[in-house]
């Protein structure tokens, strides 16, 4: 984004390159005019003279108000430093002891301080700085630049709501989850993950996070920013989650962003959400749900035959996953499945089997110990050798 004198700055390197350009074009025409006799030697003895003098008077005013112009912005950085400090004193002082609160309007340091300290504080006193930035104005103020057509203004207001947390801006924010620019899609969905997740849980929360659910589920918002808001969602995110996995259809890419973070976040209440994708039509749904599955390391019983016959999918990077999955399951059904896998035709998915039956402690050791030795299949063998040696820091015979 610009900053103050930006503009100025542009415009004056711009003249010094179209002073220079128009100099050396200049100095370009003296010497083609003399090469054809149009020019006497002093009439290019003039002209090279006022390129020199041109090239020389560019260069220092350029010097001069380039160092000029950083020496300036250093200094009125330091100021905006030091009233955003002291404000910020101020501010915890008014949070903290009761101090009387400032008139609105605030000045931009003093809304900066508070929207940084609103960031930082939780329970009580985190609701006390959001009350302190609704009666100064700053919401109304934020809301205001977020309906501005242009983008850099509204880049400025999402981010200032992403600190700010205001949940009355929420549906103002869901909407540009359907923008055309991408960046203003990432910069909204952060700032309304960040905005459910201040929310306390009760009724409201749960209004808006079926309205989230509703604004993310047509999958407007590429998969990986949708995975990081999902996250950012912190306790709210089940609400939000289930709420997408629930009788109204997501787009696959949204399934597979909100089982990823059913994993990382380890919701086991949700894990009969994974159990039922298993054997969802997309591919790429199928292994997120078995991913999900093994991070969580527990596998639902209505999953479990699911999981075993996802060992023989048509598609390799799901046989992957279910092989880690099925590591997690009990009994030696599991173990003889994997034993099974180690002879597949992927070198991936053998390898996936074998350290799924690492994983599974000493009776996995020992599958696949005996696998390097006993297994029908020569590469099972070799890989499993392999493993055993990379796990025990051995050299394979």
């Amino acid at each position: 984004m610009w900053r103050r004198g930006d503009v100025v700055y542009a415009l004056v390197v711009l003249a010094a390159l179209v002073a220079e350009a128009v100099a050396l074009g200049s100095l370009t025409l003296a010497f083609a005019m003399k090469r054809v006799d149009l020019l006497s030697s002093r009439g290019l003895a003039t002209a090279l003279l006022g390129a020199v003098v041109i090239t020389g008077v560019v260069f220092v005013v350029l010097a001069t108000y380039t160092l000029g112009y950083h020496h300036a912005s250093d200094l009125s950085q330091q100021r905006v430093s030091d009233e955003v400090r002291a404000w910020t004193e101020r501010w915890t002082r008014i949070v903290l002891s009761g101090e009387p609160a400032p008139l609105p309007p605030l000045s931009r340091a003093a809304e900066e301080a508070l929207l940084s300290l609103r960031e930082i504080l939780r329970g009580e006193e985190g609701d006390k700085a959001l009350a302190l930035l609704q009666s100064a104005g700053v919401e109304v103020a934020i809301l205001k630049r977020l309906t501005s057509r242009s983008v850099s203004r509204q880049l400025d207001a999402l981010e200032a709501l992403t600190r700010a947390k205001l949940p009355a801006a929420l549906p103002h924010i869901l909407p540009l989850l359907q923008e055309r620019e991408d960046v203003v899609r990432i910069m909204a969905a952060r700032a309304a993950s960040h905005t459910l997740a201040a929310m306390p849980e009760g009724p409201s929360r749960s209004a808006a996070a079926s309205s989230f659910a509703a604004a993310v589920r047509s999958g407007p918002v590429a998969p990986g920013v949708l995975g990081e808001s999902f996250l950012l969602l912190e306790d709210a995110a089940p609400e939000v989650l289930a709420e997408l996995f629930g009788l109204k259809q997501s787009a696959p890419s949204v399934r597979r962003a909100g089982l990823d973070a059913i994993g990382r976040l380890g919701l086991l209440p949700l894990a009969y959400v994974a159990a039922e994708c298993v054997k969802d039509k997309d591919a790429e749904v199928r292994a997120a749900a078995l991913r999900a599955l093994a991070r969580m390391g527990r596998i639902p019983g209505q999953a479990r035959e699911d999981a075993l016959a996802a060992l023989h999918d048509p598609v390799e990077f799901v046989r992957v996953h279910a092989a880690r999955t099925v590591g997690h399951l009990p009994g030696a059904a599991a173990t003889k499945a994997l034993w099974e896998l180690l002879a597949d035709p992927s070198w991936f998915v053998r390898r996936g089997a074998g350290e799924a039956l690492l994983g599974r402690g000493p009776e996995g050791e020992a599958e696949v110990q005996r696998a390097s030795r006993e297994h029908p299949d020569r590469y099972a063998r070799e890989l499993c050798a392999q493993l055993w040696a990379d796990a025990h820091e051995l050299v394979p015979s």
